[in-house]
């Protein structure tokens, strides 16, 4: 097998075995993905385990180790790790822990809000807050990395304790010790300082998105659990929601999509109807933007993004208590991996006060416009058990009542999360069920494209147009050959 000089160029990064030296119990504890060259099979992987043999060894001298591009952040780190340790210099405010310390310190965490008053977790997320809208940021002032990772950590905090919060309150809805109406009064504070300081997050990833690179930065420490990748799907989706309405304010996007409908987007909704029309009666008449989509392409309020961004903080909440539920040593459990999206519906639904515009977000982000799960379907049986010969009238709203009467088929702000969702589980390094397997963000958005959109649709086709324009935006690379033609 011939050897592409030029694709390992572009998706790895030589290491001399003097680097790997200096760094190798970093590198072995947390089992960074090694490479090496291979005349038969081209490039294959190296266990860290097996670099204790060749350091020392003078027969490996000329042997070259690769690393993914997109693991080149740790190396940088454990280089100045080292570094600052030889001068007594003091390191980055972040502490590196492998995904068995991370699940620990996870469980240690559960265990120490379980036991916290009602009045702690208020004071938490207060304390947060509070220490948030005291960092300066604005068009000029730009979100540093220690103030990212001040938000990622206020990000899991508030994560936890929702979830800790909820199922306190599901457990004694069903013990029979409070009504679902009690638990919403019980736990309003929560609802209302957890969507406080979800405003302070949102106005301040708003002045720009180039915030994200430092995110997707982070993103290479993953334990490959669900709140570290529940953080990050809540920031990106910020930073996207905050790009999609500055590209229709600066950009004409509403008069761009509307020339190209036709051309472009036309066949995938009527491929959406094809595939829902056996099931749902609805409108099949897509000649416009608008008759898809109810008012068309349009900015989403001030109020409705932080609704929106608070559906993204909890979008996965009911999954927290199985980290590995999905990844198991005997494969993807589909029926566990459905159940969740269930029990988050339920959590914020029955526990909580939260608005429509966030239930829903939650509820429908695995909708895939009729190929995925989750409660649409009973919604419309109880409209059509209502009104005989009721009919869809759209294929996606902004309107979350719209959905709530099946007016509208998909719900905007969870398209958009399902499309974060996605992009943020293929390149998550950590995930166990992908076997070590490293993308690239090109490699992303072409599977996204091929296997969500062009084979089935599953996730919305102007949207993912924008994403592939956002992320070669925030991460200043191009990538707009990904877009749909």
């Amino acid at each position: 097998m011939s050897i592409e000089i030029e694709e390992i160029t572009n998706k790895f990064e030589e290491l001399s075995l003097t680097e790997i030296n200096d760094i190798k119990d970093y590198l072995i504890s947390h089992n960074i993905p090694l490479f090496r060259l291979d005349k038969e099979k081209g490039i294959v992987e190296f266990s860290t385990e097996q670099l204790s043999l060749i350091l020392d060894n003078p027969k490996y001298a000329n042997l070259k180790l690769y690393v993914p591009k997109n693991f080149k952040v740790f190396i940088k780190e454990f280089k100045t790790i080292k570094e600052n340790e030889k001068s007594n210099l003091p390191n980055s405010n972040y502490v590196f822990k492998t995904p068995k310390e991370c699940e620990e310190e996870l469980d240690r965490r559960i265990k120490e809000i379980g036991k916290m008053t009602y009045q702690d977790k208020i004071s938490i997320i207060e304390t947060y807050n509070r220490e948030l809208k005291e960092v300066k940021v604005d068009e000029k002032t730009k979100i540093n990395r220690n103030t990212a990772q001040q938000i990622v950590n206020a990000g899991n905090d508030v994560g936890l304790i929702a979830k800790v919060t909820m199922f306190e309150s599901m457990k004694k809805i069903k013990d029979n010790e409070i009504t679902q109406d009690q638990a919403k009064i019980e736990n309003q504070e929560i609802t209302e300082t957890t969507s406080s300081l979800v405003t302070t997050i949102v106005n301040m990833l708003s002045y720009n998105t180039g915030t994200q690179k430092i995110f997707t930065e982070l993103k290479n420490y993953s334990d490959g659990g669900v709140m570290a990748h529940s953080n990050r799907v809540f920031i990106s989706y910020v930073n996207f929601l905050t790009f999609y309405n500055n590209l229709i304010k600066r950009r004409h996007l509403v008069y761009n999509i509307r020339t190209v409908y036709e051309k472009v987007y036309k066949k995938f909704y009527d491929k959406v109807v094809e595939t829902i029309g056996g099931k749902y009666k609805i409108y099949d008449n897509l000649k416009t933007v608008e008759d898809c989509i109810d008012q068309g392409i349009k900015s989403v309020e001030e109020q409705e993004m932080y609704s929106y961004s608070v559906g993204a903080l909890l979008h996965d909440v009911g999954k927290v208590k199985d980290l590995d539920y999905f990844e198991g040593a005997d494969g993807r459990d589909y029926e566990r991996i459905k159940k969740h999206l269930f029990n988050s519906y339920k959590l914020v639904s029955q526990t909580s006060e939260y608005p429509l515009e966030v239930i829903l977000t939650v509820a429908l982000h695995h909708e895939y416009y009729g190929l995925g799960y989750g409660p649409y379907e009973k919604l419309h049986n109880m409209k059509t058990e209502k009104y005989q010969g009721f009919q869809i009238q759209r294929i996606m709203s902004y309107n979350a009542k719209a959905i709530d009467d099946c007016e509208a088929f998909a719900y905007f702000p969870a398209k958009m999360l399902e499309i974060i969702d996605v992009y943020d589980a293929l390149m998550d390094p950590a995930r166990k069920y992908r076997g070590g397997k490293t993308f690239t963000p090109e490699e992303a958005l072409n599977i996204m494209r091929e296997d969500f959109i062009e084979k089935q649709v599953k996730l919305d086709p102007i949207l993912y147009d924008v994403f592939v324009e956002f992320l070669s935006n925030s991460i200043e690379k191009d990538l707009m050959s990904a877009k749909l033609d």
